[in-house]
């Protein structure tokens, strides 16, 4: 095993031995929805967890929470499994079921009470744009060639000429005719707009019957170069409205352009069954996508380690990026350190009294302390910016380099994990200093202060290295890399462990919580 493969994710974590042996059990996740009841097996994804390990190298329990990295077609395999069973205990076309499912908001139980109990069953359907005749077993019928001028189609208005008929399609239940240019135009507008429900386009009077996915397959094949996106389009909305509706157990990364999705699979903690307890113990659900994304499954923010979500809300707060702003906050106003109530300056004596509590103190001092961990928070926020423009520069002269020298992509894939643990750290490093702004005085904050000054030199050593390495020298430099890259995410696990082990004594979780305000 490489140095890289080693130490790889010390989140989303992939513990395959463990994984194995786990017996997952059903999770109730607070609604009536039998469809979450999904069967993982029938997936490759690899459960993983936010964090490496069960407990710290102190025995401190982490509660890692479990979960699974899908594509949008995985979700689609769900949904399909989920119908078809659906199907068979109510004898209908699968894509009638679909159509049920997603006018009654994928709640199954309320769709399936319904259907038993009420009268008359035809009408149920119908109520809901279903046609309650099964499909015949050649839906090519609804594909028709047309000639004369008798027959028009209502959206563009056009009539076939008698020496060249024009193709027109309707829905199964309707015979609502249009041509097949209009309707392909029309579905594939309604998928721009991501909806999930399409009625027949028939307007006088308005027609309910909805479009199934069965119907939607034979446009695709009628013209399947032209078509091939309409029903792909379509399953993609629905898959991603199904995610949506479904928000205590998928979320879709929130990386621009990235259609991954995660699954939540429950915690490996007998003391934790939701994230909301997850997060009161001030730990971080977080996660990594499938295309290695890594954010927070609660907040859905990029990862902010070793800060817990509620320190993130307050600090952004207290100091947002526009600099008119923050010269404001640091000239005018302060919280009280004994209560935290915001406090504004209006003279020019540094002698306050807070009051709220009547608490005095020294403007000066309170001042020099916050600004201390502003600063260094926001210097890392700028070296991790050009930290990853360098590294982008530098990316390029590698494919270079890769091409000239005539090197396989295994042999220069160390350089992408380099960049990614670089980069990730340097993200750590930045929200390390908001996480101390809040930690009391103890001993335990400078346990935390040893841990990331280790882990900001080994950043420190990893960014030089990047910045004297030629990129024609990479390759010979390949150990160099790995070897500090492995001694980083060392210290990296090092530091998140000893931020978790603080909170161990009551009396500096208590007071961590004073000072955000949380009961």
């Amino acid at each position: 095993m490489s140095d890289s493969e080693e130490h790889e994710g010390s989140y989303g974590y992939d513990d395959s031995d463990e994984a194995s042996s786990l017996e997952f059990s059903d999770v109730d996740y607070g609604d009536d929805n039998s469809l979450n009841e999904l069967d993982h097996e029938d997936t490759h994804a690899k459960v993983m967890f936010s964090f490496p390990t069960s407990t710290t190298s102190s025995g401190i329990p982490t509660h890692r929470m479990k979960y699974q990295a899908l594509c949008i077609d995985e979700i689609q395999k769900y949904i399909e499994q989920k119908v078809k069973e659906l199907s068979d205990l109510l004898q209908l076309d699968n894509g009638k079921c679909l159509v049920l499912l997603l006018t009654y908001g994928w709640n199954e139980h309320k769709l399936l009470d319904d259907y038993v109990n009420c009268d008359e069953q035809r009408k149920l359907l119908l109520q809901h744009g279903v046609y309650d005749k099964a499909y015949p077993k050649d839906l090519s019928c609804l594909l028709t060639k047309e000639t004369g001028e008798e027959v028009i189609c209502s959206i563009c208005c056009c009539s076939p000429e008698p020496s060249e008929p024009m193709t027109f399609f309707s829905l199964f239940g309707c015979k609502h005719k249009f041509c097949t240019e209009c309707y392909s135009h029309y579905i594939q507008t309604k998928n721009e707009g991501s909806q999930v429900v399409i009625d027949c386009p028939f307007s006088d009077p308005k027609c309910t019957l909805k479009i199934t996915t069965l119907e939607l397959g034979i446009l695709k094949e009628m013209d399947s170069k032209r078509n091939r996106t309409i029903l792909s389009k379509y399953w993609y909305n629905v898959s991603n409205q199904y995610c949506m509706t479904q928000v205590k157990r998928f979320k879709h990364c929130p990386y621009p352009d990235c259609e991954s999705v995660v699954e939540f699979l429950g915690f490996d903690s007998d003391n934790i069954a939701s994230i909301e307890e997850q997060i009161s113990f001030l730990l971080i659900p977080l996660v990594r996508c499938g295309r290695k994304h890594q954010f927070c499954f609660a907040c859905m923010e990029v990862s902010h380690a070793p800060c817990p979500c509620k320190v993130v809300e307050k600090w952004k707060q207290k100091c947002e990026d526009d600099s008119e702003t923050l010269n404001w906050i640091q000239s005018n106003t302060k919280d009280c350190p004994k209560c935290h109530a915001i406090i504004e300056k209006n003279g020019g004596c540094n002698h306050l009294t807070c009051t709220a509590c009547n608490y005095q103190f020294c403007w000066l001092c309170l001042g020099d302390w916050y600004m201390f961990y502003f600063d260094h928070f926001n210097n890392q926020r700028i070296s991790h910016d050009k930290d990853r423009e360098i590294l982008e520069k530098f990316e390029s002269r590698i494919r270079e380099l890769q091409i000239k020298a005539g090197v396989s992509w295994i042999e220069t894939v160390f350089y992408k994990e380099c960049v990614t643990a670089l980069l990730e750290c340097r993200q750590i490093l930045k929200w390390s200093y908001a996480f101390l702004f809040y930690v009391p005085k103890c001993r335990g904050k400078q346990l935390v202060e040893a841990a990331q000054w280790q882990l900001s030199d080994k950043v420190e050593r990893l960014s030089k290295l990047f910045a004297d390495t030629p990129a024609a020298n990479v390759l010979a430099c390949k150990e160099s890399f790995l070897y500090i890259k492995s001694s980083m995410i060392v210290a990296q696990e090092k530091f998140l462990e000893t931020c978790i082990d603080i909170f161990a004594d009551p009396t500096t979780m208590n007071s961590f919580k004073r000072r955000l305000n949380i009961t």
